[in-house]
């Protein structure tokens, strides 16, 4: 029998228009607001999490691997990988099918 798995939480930043009320904010900012948010919503001890897995149009030059940098400052142990997704507009839904395979093939 495969084990159950479920979606315990979420948390995203808000649909703006570009250029808008964020626009002094990097994409470590806001995605660093998602990661802590996440695990106080959750109470999820960091030290059980397995990947992190996130979707990002246009890579800041900055943090070629934008998710590890999240993680790290988001509050995550550096012992935990990541890595990004960029695939346009379908980055967000790409990283999900990504966790989901992770799950299902033992990896996370």
């Amino acid at each position: 029998m495969k084990e159950r798995i479920a979606i315990v939480g979420g948390v995203r930043t808000p649909y703006i228009k570009a250029g808008s009320i964020f626009k002094d904010l990097t994409a470590v900012d806001l995605g660093r607001l998602v990661v802590s948010e996440l695990l106080d919503r959750t109470g999820i001890d960091p030290d059980l999490v397995d990947s992190v897995i996130m979707g990002n149009v246009a890579q800041p030059i900055d943090a070629v691997n934008v998710a590890r940098v999240i993680g790290l400052y988001g509050g995550l142990p550096e012992r935990v990988p990541a890595f990004t997704v960029h695939r346009n507009c379908a980055s967000g839904i790409q990283s999900v099918i990504n966790a989901a395979q992770s799950i299902m093939t033992g990896e996370a």
